[in-house]
């Protein structure tokens, strides 16, 4: 596997042609990958640039690295996903924020639910953070996935409308066309898509936000919002990925609850915020087992083929 490490910017110097590596990536170059001078290594500092470069000097400070080469490699999905999600118990958080990280996943919110099993203090963010380090390190990713402060399910949405507000209606310029600078706004797509993930039936109401979506006209920059179910509705009006995928939608949210499942308030809060429900399946899938399958299906489908 390449020796990647991650440029943290607080903790390490990065010049215009040379690197100070410390702290823990340093650590882990001396201690654990038995480093030594001359050594090649890849770096990236979360911001979507990488460089190639050579130990120079094994120092108190630090690892000294010389920089040969910087690319600015655009290996990140043009559909930004957000994740909301309870946390679940033990090693099943590692599990899922790795394979949301390396499957292109931008952002995770954790959500205080009734019935939530974890919560996500100080201590538990700053562990899940190190998790996508690992993840980007291992994945080829030079983003890091963002994971945010718990929100209570009470302010998730308006947690999301303005997290809205301040993110890109704008995107970088590699996620454009040829002949479309970097900052121009969204056009002809949907500003946002939220989705969640219940296991409860609301029949008339989910076929009417699912009615109201697919009419929605195609230049419309409103956001859509839908319920990400994993149990098999019959005809009661849940849309699919494919539906979904069509609308070639720049930003999606799903929401899975916690393992004893969304209460019936939570249900009702979050279809009242517009959520409309997506299936994935007949099968009742862990909270992890959802978030990872649906950033699957939306992540790679709706990936550039060459």
């Amino acid at each position: 596997m390449t020796n990647r490490f991650f440029v943290d910017r607080s903790v390490s110097r990065w010049d215009t042609d040379e690197v100070l590596l410390s702290g823990d990536e340093a650590h882990h170059f001396c201690k654990v990958m038995r480093g030594k001078v001359g050594d090649p290594l890849v770096l990236f500092d979360g911001t979507r640039r990488y460089a190639h470069g050579v130990v120079e000097a094994m120092l108190k400070e630090g690892v000294r690295i010389r920089i040969t080469d910087t690319f600015a490699d655009e290996v990140e999905s043009p559909l930004r996903l957000t994740v909301a999600a309870a946390l679940p118990k033990g090693d099943r958080q590692r599990f899922l924020i790795e394979k949301l990280a390396e499957l292109g996943t931008a952002r995770f919110v954790p959500v205080q639910m009734e019935r939530s099993v974890a919560r996500a203090n100080d201590a538990v963010i700053q562990r899940l953070r190190r998790y996508v380090i690992e993840a980007a390190k291992q994945c080829g990713r030079n983003v890091l996935m963002e994971i945010t402060h718990e929100v209570p399910m009470s302010r998730l949405s308006d947690f999301l409308a303005a997290e809205t507000m301040h993110e890109d209606c704008k995107v970088p310029s590699p996620l454009w066309g040829e002949g479309q600078g970097e900052g121009e706004p969204l056009q002809k797509q949907h500003a946002a898509l939220t989705l969640a993930l219940s296991q409860r039936e609301r029949g008339q109401l989910f076929a009417t936000l699912q009615s109201s979506w697919e009419t929605m006209p195609a230049e419309t920059t409103t956001t859509a919002k839908f319920l990400l179910h994993p149990v098999a509705l019959g005809n009661v009006g849940q849309t699919t990925p494919q539906k979904v995928l069509a609308s070639a939608p720049l930003n999606i949210v799903i929401l899975a609850g916690p393992e004893g499942s969304f209460t019936d308030q939570e249900v009702d809060l979050a279809l009242r915020d517009g959520f409309v429900p997506l299936d994935l399946g007949k099968r009742i899938l862990r909270t992890e087992t959802a978030c990872i399958a649906a950033a699957a299906i939306f992540l790679i489908a709706g990936e550039p083929r060459m």
